[in-house]
């Protein structure tokens, strides 16, 4: 146990030096933090211009991450059938549009972003900055005038309103706000204290709290002896879709792992064989950033 205490120490300085020389030598200027856990126990955890273990942060595409858990929440929960409910049985709206395929469109279709609906540019208006904090009251009545390019299923085209579409209808299945459904069932057992930002728009996590989603869906929807996610669902999440073999259930899959990356580069990363989860947030940018090389570094490091 003692030599196992030691390797751990010897382990986490090493990367943790490792890291901070990427961070130095190379264009990763907005990087806020960093978080590394193996087996659920921390590897490394710097942190950068600015940032620290409290700092709180929007999380954009990693929102998205967590929608697609309420998901199988709702179906554990048998407030939802399952993946497979065309979302016209719970928005009565999409059931009116007789002319179109809007029927056709499934929850597993919102979940893979394979709607087949044409993405207009006139949607500011219900395009709020977390949908599962500020849904818009008119975003159903302004999607359903959206063209469907193409039958659903068929193709994947990564777009917000997907996402929009399916937290209306978990809030309908529900009967209640999304924002507390999820504070309910997810953020509550994984002990995460969310806040929000001053518009009330945006939830805020900080590096300790995102890395814990990724160790829940590692855990196979497990938390300290208590099923949080059904072990079924997350298998689906992390299963290649048909319309994108790189893209399971509003996560990204890779060769060595799977996760979620934001346009500004912050990303949770899972490594399944070596049980690690990595956690990087990085401020906003203007231009699309990817950190990859800390990420495939860690694996080349530990090796």
């Amino acid at each position: 146990m003692k030599e196992k205490l030691i390797d751990y120490i010897l382990d986490e300085l090493k990367l943790n030096r490792w890291i901070d020389q990427q961070v130095k030598q190379s264009d990763y200027d907005k990087i806020k933090g960093v978080l590394i856990l193996r087996d659920g126990e921390r590897l490394a955890e710097r942190y950068y211009n600015g940032g620290n273990a409290s700092s709180r942060y929007p999380l954009e595409e990693i929102s998205y991450f967590i929608v697609a858990l309420l998901v199988g929440a709702a179906i554990d929960r048998r407030v939802l059938r399952s993946v497979e409910v065309s979302i016209s049985d719970h928005l009565p709206e999409f059931r009116r549009q007789h002319f179109t395929l809007y029927h056709r469109i499934k929850v597993k279709h919102l979940l893979t972003m394979s709607s087949g609906i044409e993405y207009g540019d006139d949607m500011t208006k219900i395009i709020s900055k977390d949908p599962i904090c500020n849904l818009s009251d008119e975003a159903i009545s302004q999607i359903i005038k959206l063209p469907l390019a193409e039958v659903p299923g068929l193709h994947y085209k990564y777009k917000k309103v997907d996402i929009i579409i399916l937290c209306c209808l978990l809030e309908n299945v529900l009967g209640y706000s999304l924002r507390e459904f999820c504070n309910d069932v997810l953020l509550a057992p994984l002990n995460i204290d969310a806040s929000c930002s001053k518009d009330d728009q945006e939830m805020l996590l900080n590096v300790r709290d995102i890395a814990k989603l990724g160790q829940l869906v590692l855990q196979n929807g497990m938390w300290e002896n208590r099923k949080i996610i059904n072990v079924g669902f997350i298998r689906d999440m992390i299963t290649p879709s048909k319309p994108n073999r790189d893209f399971g259930y509003q996560t990204r899959l890779y060769p060595y792992g799977y996760g979620v990356c934001n346009r500004n580069g912050s990303q949770i990363i899972v490594f399944p064989q070596e049980k690690l989860v990595g956690v990087i947030m990085a401020e906003k940018s203007v231009v699309p950033r990817y950190y990859g090389g800390i990420v495939s570094g860690i694996l080349d490091f530990l090796h």
